[in-house]
């Protein structure tokens, strides 16, 4: 149904590769794939794969959008995290555009959740980055609209799907 995946203790995971997301990061990246994100799944089904699928179809669409809306909102992020002066440069530095997002963020894992609207599963993204090493950030997304961003948590949190629909 979905290459590579398997189910280890309990958890369906497995492994993906976005072309177009390794073009942006510059850098062969493997990035963790998990059903069900906090919701345990007995069986993958079709909108599992039907997500998996979208994902893969609109890799580069996918994470334009994510990045453009970090963008739009990175400048009141910064004053939300407030780093001093001497701090910025290295973790928040101003950003001219989205590609100077590639060496900030990493992307860690995609979350297909068990939540759906429209036959499509709702989908997270995490990702590792340099202004806040212990929470990350993450988005959650229903097709190509962003629908939170966030801490990590949110790219696997049902509640967030589910306030959505």
């Amino acid at each position: 149904m979905i290459p590579g995946i398997e189910q280890i203790n309990g958890i369906w995971r497995g492994k993906v590769i976005l072309s177009s997301w390794n073009d942006f990061f510059g850098e062969n990246l493997i990035i963790e794939l998990n059903i069900g994100g906090d919701k345990t799944v007995k069986n993958l089904e079709k909108k599992h794969k039907e997500a998996y699928e979208y994902i893969l179809h609109h890799q580069s669409e996918l994470l334009e959008t994510i990045l453009f809306s970090l963008l739009s909102e990175y400048s009141n992020m910064q004053d939300e995290y407030g780093y001093d002066d001497d701090e910025i440069d290295n973790y928040m530095p101003n950003v001219s555009g989205i590609h100077d997002f590639s060496k900030l963020m990493c992307p860690k894992r995609i979350y297909i959740l068990d939540i759906e609207k429209d036959n499509l599963s709702y989908i997270g993204f995490s990702f590792s980055c340099s202004w806040d090493d212990e929470h990350g950030y993450g988005v959650m997304m229903h097709k190509n609209r962003l629908v939170k961003m966030g801490s990590e948590e949110t790219a696997f949190l049902s509640w967030v799907a589910e306030e959505d629909i």
